[in-house]
């Protein structure tokens, strides 16, 4: 990776409510937090991955390098939220609202 930021949610938009958590909701946190990783999740922005191989002809002191790019499709990202801030429960409200 380049970097890694670390960013707040704290003006994020609240996601919905998943559709079978009505007896025990998700927290406005929470859903902030789930708000955030439903776009990670649909997100079309590819990782670009790259591969570097290296040779070395000691007979002719040449040395060839072989480089590929190529996009992938990584989705998803880092939940760096506190312990028992819920990270579980925001978690399986994702699967539910998948």
């Amino acid at each position: 990776f380049d970097r890694l930021v670390f960013s707040s949610n704290k003006r994020d938009n609240e996601a919905s409510q998943p559709p079978n958590f009505k007896r025990y909701p998700l927290r406005t946190e929470q859903l902030r937090s789930l708000s955030w990783m439903l776009r990670q999740e649909s997100s079309t922005d590819p990782f670009h991955e790259e591969e570097v191989c290296e040779e070395i002809l000691p007979g002719l002191g040449w040395r060839a390098e072989g480089r590929v790019k190529r996009p992938v499709l990584v989705r998803g990202g880092i939940i760096a939220d506190e312990v028992g801030y819920g990270k579980t429960a925001i978690t399986l409200g994702l699967i539910d609202s998948a």
